[in-house]
């Protein structure tokens, strides 16, 4: 695994507006985002959301620490994604957070199923996240003070050797929410996004749909 310096990262992020979403994002410090997005669902057969994404190549880390999130919603989410494509319906997994007050691990093993949600517990802000990829097992965990990892679930998903790596918001709501997301460090091989929307680097302050 090729190991990227968490204190002085450069990484450009893809903003993929999947389903109807509109977003918006500021670098607003070294490793560090605020994202606000609407977006409808993340949990059915298709999914509505805001998608920071590079591509990462075979096993990889992303760590970040989810400092607020506008209650929008029970079920409005920030966390980490990993898609295999950036089809509304494709498998996935990712650990979040939501207004409810709990950590959700969830995942779609077949495009077009319905989200898989079952493992879960009790956090509240603000949380770390860590999401992991080791072969084909995608593994998320959460902290407390970023060195005491807890895990929340792991699954077992036959993707691509190239997936989408991220950062994943949606307010669950017609109404946008906005989170922020802070030293955000990524481990393994990862080259910039897929070909849409914008581009943002965290050096850098981009506005999304002024």
């Amino acid at each position: 695994m090729t190991m990227t310096s968490p204190l002085h990262q450069t990484l450009v992020w893809t903003i993929q507006e999947i389903g109807k979403t509109v977003a918006k994002v500021d670098s607003v410090a070294p490793n560090s985002l605020r994202i606000r997005s609407n977006g409808t669902q993340l949990i059915a057969s298709t999914d509505d959301l805001c998608f920071l994404e590079r591509k990462l190549e075979g096993n990889g880390t992303l760590t970040v620490q989810i400092a607020s999130l506008d209650n929008t919603d029970i079920y409005a989410k920030a966390g980490i994604q990993i898609r295999e494509t950036l089809e509304g319906n494709a498998p996935h997994a990712m650990i979040e957070w939501t207004p409810s007050g709990y950590a959700y691990f969830q995942y779609r093993e077949r495009y077009g199923e319905y989200v898989n949600y079952s493992q879960y517990d009790y956090a509240k802000l603000p949380l770390w996240l860590r999401l992991t990829r080791e072969g084909d097992q995608i593994t998320g965990f959460i902290s407390e003070d970023g060195t005491n990892f807890k895990q929340i679930g792991t699954v077992i998903l036959k993707m691509n050797q190239q997936v989408y790596i991220g950062l994943a918001v949606t307010s669950n709501s017609k109404q946008a929410t906005t989170t922020l997301i802070q030293n955000i460090t990524l481990q393994g091989e990862s080259h910039n996004g897929g070909p849409q929307h914008h581009s943002v680097s965290m050096n850098q302050i981009r506005n999304i749909h002024n």
